[in-house]
């Protein structure tokens, strides 16, 4: 079965500043919008993969990333907050689909939140 990681600062969570962003900038007041054709896809996802795990991870720890879920609709779909480290990279599997603005070292595709294309040929 297919899973489901997603980055949030970025990615999830793009960020209206000029300049240098700050990382985890939703907590530190920064302008933002959540990646609104991430977030129907993250809905879509569900709806194919019912039982599909999907976690919204940031390297902010799983605190952050439970706040920024719960801002964004998206604890409805039972997504898991977890921190974003060489911790946590170990549970990806070759076939998962992972959305991320930066390179990591997994085994899947990391796939970026501005390739919606790439993404939906995931579904």
């Amino acid at each position: 079965m297919k899973r489901l990681f997603v980055d949030i600062d970025d990615t999830l969570v793009l960020y209206d500043t000029d300049g240098e962003i700050n990382p985890y900038g939703f907590l530190k007041d920064e302008t933002y919008r959540a990646n609104a054709p991430l977030v129907d896809f993250i809905h879509r996802f569900r709806e194919r993969y019912p039982e599909a795990l999907i976690v919204i991870w940031s390297g902010g720890g799983s605190r952050y990333a439970h706040t920024v879920s719960r801002a964004l609709g998206l604890e409805e779909l039972e997504v898991v907050p977890m921190l974003k480290d060489q911790t946590t990279f170990g549970m990806v599997r070759e076939k998962d689909l992972v959305v991320d603005d930066q390179p990591i070292a997994v085994p899947a595709v990391v796939i970026s939140p501005k390739d919606y294309q790439q993404l939906e040929q995931g579904l």
